[in-house]
């Protein structure tokens, strides 16, 4: 994150995978459930997949109402709905893009600070949106776990042999339960990871490999949090 950001860190309870991460974002009970119950009832959700379909956007909107959640294509649909609907006293949830796909198949080196820029860019461009009505704003950004980059990795790390083949599919955790000096195993989403220590992993990068995630280290289990209050 750019150092001018007042950013904190955040950490990420568990195995640092999407499906698991997304979901402690939003908790149990959800934020959408707690806010409801608070008066915050007037709810919109934005998605780019398919809640019938996806069983994780599924999880994340499950408790929204049916007309609450709109699937969209590129993000000004978000800020075209919002400046429509003129909210007041109510919640809206956004889980969008960020660099889990240039961290697991990009053909070239990743223009990871131009990502970066655009995601602030976002944040900030629904936080307008709504204080251009005069109203007042909590906002959160936060992430679904971290990325280990392949020029913090590379070099440094120990590739396990004790472990089977189908274990090595994920470089930095396994799914199940696995004894060893070099793994930590951590219980969620119905079942056990086993979650390898920096600098282990289950094989080398592949050459469009630039990051990783699902172990335990710094870069992997903790995530940037910014809060605005407006």
């Amino acid at each position: 994150m750019p150092d001018e950001k007042d950013t904190q860190p955040c950490l990420v309870n568990g195995v640092s995978i999407t499906e698991f991460g997304y979901r402690e974002v939003i908790g149990k009970p959800t934020i959408s459930e707690r806010l409801f119950s608070l008066g915050y009832n007037h709810q919109m959700g934005f998605t780019y997949f398919d809640i019938k379909t996806n069983t994780l956007a599924n999880d994340l909107y499950g408790v929204f109402g049916s007309g609450e959640v709109r699937r969209i294509m590129a993000f000004k649909d978000c800020i075209e709905y919002i400046d429509a609907e003129k909210m007041a006293h109510g919640f809206i949830q956004i889980t969008g893009p960020g660099l889990d796909a240039l961290c697991h198949h990009h053909q070239d080196e990743p223009p990871v600070d131009h990502y970066i820029s655009g995601i602030l860019e976002r944040f900030n461009a629904v936080i307008d949106c709504l204080t251009n009505s005069h109203r007042s704003v909590l906002a959160c950004l936060t992430s679904d776990h971290g990325i280990l980059w392949r020029h913090s990795l590379e070099g440094k790390w120990t590739v396990v042999n004790d472990l089977q083949v189908d274990d090595k599919r994920c470089i930095r955790y396994i799914r199940g339960s696995r004894i060893r000096d070099y793994i930590l195993v951590k219980s969620g989403f119905g079942g056990a990871f086993s979650m390898l220590r920096i600098p282990y992993v289950t094989r080398k990068l592949r050459n469009n490999e630039w990051g990783v995630h699902g172990g335990i280290s710094a870069w992997e289990s903790l995530v940037p949090l910014i809060i605005r209050i407006i």
